[in-house]
């Protein structure tokens, strides 16, 4: 009996690996204070991580992207428009 080739396929943790491995061109500048730390709880952190892998986007790029979404959803339902401006600088212009 000979024994024949098969292909093999690729196997789950090889493409697990693949999107883990993704390394992005660009990412934020510590420096710039334009960005600030959210807190959000671990498992809604990884879920975001693993969308953003999937995506091949930064997550914060996602987390942006979802913020902005839920902010154009919250104006939309609400008829609220919400001010560009600080809150602060908002209360003070009352």
């Amino acid at each position: 009996m000979k024994k024949t080739a098969t292909a093999k396929a690729p196997s789950k943790r090889s493409a697990a690996k693949k999107s883990r491995d993704f390394i992005p061109q660009t990412a934020p500048d510590p420096t710039d204070d334009g960005y600030v730390n959210l807190k959000v709880r671990r498992r809604l952190r990884e879920q975001l991580r693993k969308v953003a892998a999937i995506e091949e986007v930064f997550i914060h790029e996602l987390t942006e992207r979802v913020i902005l979404d839920f902010i154009d959803d919250y104006e939309h339902k609400s008829g609220i428009k919400l001010p560009q401006a600080r809150l602060s600088n908002a209360a003070s212009r009352r």
